[in-house]
């Protein structure tokens, strides 16, 4: 994506707690103009969505995060763009 091209920034904020068993990430988005998606299964990250990362220790795999406005989700894991996978509970990582 070529940010220099697409100026505009709407006011986001974030804010991550946890209970020891959940994490949870609430986002605040302020934009001057709203859009209606009719389309309910489309991915995040095919329109503007928000998104996330968080690195698990010192091996370079993350987490990423991602939420559109009709609170679409998509979660991921491992290292870089092409190679995370969906961490379901029986390919959870556990560890460094």
């Amino acid at each position: 994506m070529d940010w220099e091209a697409y100026r505009y920034k709407p006011s986001v904020d974030f804010c991550l707690a946890h209970n020891n068993q959940h994490l949870f990430i609430f986002y605040q988005v302020i934009e001057e103009n709203h859009g209606r998606s009719i389309k309910t299964k489309i991915m995040p990250f095919g329109g503007s969505c928000v998104e996330t990362f968080i690195l698990k220790g010192k091996n370079e795999r993350n987490f990423n995060f991602e939420v559109n406005c009709i609170e679409t989700a998509l979660v991921r894991f491992g290292k870089g763009r092409h190679s995370r996978y969906h961490p379901g509970p029986a390919n959870f990582p556990t560890g460094d």
